[in-house]
Parts: structure tokens; C-alpha cells; sequence
């Protein structure tokens, strides 16, 4: 803190510091020294099926489930999971097109989502029901919810194969889990997560915007990161009987923090 006009104080300045409502919450993210892919197929429910099951092309669908447990993204409590056959899931409702997804975190919509491969996935073109088959399924005993998307292809390139995971743990935390992943370009979709501002959030790639991309036989995690608390009040400092314009007060045991407001007083009550 810069104090730019002269103060002159023959007593002791006290300042009590209190941190605004504002705090960054983010999810750290790191590979999984062991792939964590296993099919559930033969397990879950499946979703997103009508149109699947003719033989036609599923885009920008998705279908509302509930997790099972209130799965705090962001350190916010949801109830209701959106998964969207475009490979991603939403927290909140999604009324636009999901085919373009996004190169970094932004306030564009949709927001608020958990995407394993984000892309622009079609589904069964002329194929029948051997194509995208989505599933979810609550693991009671692991405390998890499991969305798995099942031979998956990007739009126009029937060679491409793409069958992989997204893990929604009781303690806040995501895991994303790539089985068989068959294409050239496989960094060309999103993998990340994004908080429902728009504001905060981090991709693992985006359309080859970052160093990792969706191999087959691999898991990443993104921890949760709470926010850090800071005392309502950090104390008192001595200062000088003048202090000039640009001198700065320091004080003790404060936290980094997004803003702060600074009440300037003195011990004898002004």
C-alpha cells in the first residue's frame, strides 16, 4: 500500500485488512502415473440413444441426468449433469451449438463445463449402432460419477475412433480417462474444465494450443483447489510520526489475495 499525501500521526496507525468475496477457485492438472479407462459399457446407462439406434447422426444433443451426489464444481454444489454427445458435460443449461469448441477460457457460452474431448463428434452416419453409444453410471462404491462416450468420430472422418472418459468425484475433483483414441489430430479438441463465468478454469489442449493431447491408454486429474482464508483482521503497525508521500507500510501473516479493503484508524480511536 503507497500513502501519496503526507499523514502525520502521533499515534499508533492501525490497519485491519479484510479480504473481498472475490477469491480465484481453480483445479490443479496432472497425469495419472496409472490410465484409469475401463469400459462400462455392459454396466452403465445409456443416454442420447433414439437416434443412434437408426443409424443417424447425433449433433449437439445431450441428455440431464442426476449424479447421484451433489458434485461441488468450483466449490459450488450441482445436482443435474447435461451430457452433451459432443463430448463434454455442462452444468448448466446448454441452448447454443456445441460443434466449435473453445480455444481457451472464455465468457462465450457454453460455459460451465468438464470436457474429456470436446469436438465436433458425429455418431453413426450410415453405420448403424456400431457407432457412439454414450453411457453413465454412478460408482457408489468409489464415490464417483462415470460418463463414457463409446466409438466416437469427428465429423466427416469416419476412420477416426474415439472412446473415452470423464470422472466426477464426491470431493470435487475430475478425472479424464482415454481408451482407444484412433486419429492424427487428436489435439484438435478441448480437454479442460471452465467455471460458469467464463473467468477461471484450464485446458490440458485445445485445438493444439498446449503440449498434451489425447493419447490412447491415458488419465490426467484436476485437483481441486479451494480458497485460502484470510483473518478478518492482520493486526496493527508502528509507524512514524510522518509518513511521506510514497512510503509503504508493511504488515505480517498476509495471504496473496484478489483484493483487499484497508481501514486506516489510530489506537486512540480515530
Amino acid at each position: 500500500m503507497r500513502l501519496s499525501t503526507p499523514w502525520r500521526l502521533g499515534a499508533v496507525l492501525a490497519l485491519a485488512l479484510l479480504a473481498a468475496p472475490t477469491w480465484a477457485q481453480d483445479y490443479t492438472r496432472a497425469p495419472m502415473a496409472t490410465p484409469g479407462y475401463t469400459d462400462i459399457s455392459t454396466t452403465g446407462t445409456r443416454v442420447l440413444s433414439s437416434e443412434a439406434d437408426t443409424g443417424t447422426s447425433i449433433q449437439y444433443a445431450f441428455a440431464e441426468v442426476a449424479p447421484g451426489f451433489s458434485f461441488p464444481f468450483f466449490g459450488v454444489n450441482r445436482s443435474i449433469v447435461r451430457i452433451a454427445s459432443d463430448g463434454f458435460v455442462s452444468f448448466s443449461p446448454l441452448t447454443t451449438s456445441t460443434a466449435g469448441n473453445p480455444t481457451t477460457v472464455s465468457v462465450s457460452t457454453p460455459n460451465d463445463f468438464v470436457a474429456a474431448f470436446w469436438d465436433d463428434l458425429d455418431d453413426n452416419i450410415g453405420t448403424g449402432p456400431s457407432r457412439e453409444k454414450i453411457y453413465y453410471r454412478y460408482d457408489s462404491a468409489n464415490s464417483r460419477f462415470i460418463v463414457q462416450w463409446t466409438n466416437a468420430y469427428r465429423f466427416g472422418l469416419l476412420t477416426t475412433d474415439y472412446s473415452f472418459q470423464t470422472h466426477l468425484l464426491a470431493n470435487g475433483n475430475v478425472e479424464l480417462h482415454y481408451g482407444t483414441m484412433t486419429d492424427s489430430q487428436l489435439a484438435s479438441a478441448t480437454a479442460g474444465v471452465e467455471n460458469s463465468t467464463g473467468t477461471v478454469g484450464g485446458f490440458l489442449f485445445a485445438q493444439a494450443a498446449a503440449g498434451v493431447n489425447a493419447a490412447s491408454n491415458t488419465s490426467f486429474l484436476f485437483t481441486y483447489v479451494a480458497p485460502t482464508a484470510v483473518p478478518a483482521t492482520c493486526g496493527t503497525v508502528n509507524t512514524p510520526a510522518t509518513v511521506a508521500g510514497a512510503s509503504r507500510l508493511t504488515w505480517p501473516g498476509v495471504a496473496a489475495a484478489n483484493d483487499y479493503v484497508v481501514r486506516i484508524g489510530t489506537t486512540s480511536g480515530g
